[in-house]
């Protein structure tokens, strides 16, 4: 499993949604991209927990 910011997803949307308004990707296409992704082995979580995670890897406790 995939840590990812939680924002990630937002991101995606709105990436998809310049897609389509741009005429770059049909709104059917659109539709089938959440639900691949939904697919993949992430899990959303919060941008302070991953930098807390980050840090501890950084500097492990002694």
């Amino acid at each position: 499993m995939l840590l990812i910011p939680d924002l990630c997803l937002l991101e995606c949307a709105s990436v998809l949604l310049k897609q389509v308004q741009c005429q770059l990707l049909s709104l059917d296409e659109c539709h089938a991209f959440p639900t691949d992704l939904l697919q993949l082995p992430l899990r959303p979580t919060s941008a302070s927990e991953l930098a807390l995670a980050v840090l501890e890897q950084a500097w492990p406790s002694h």
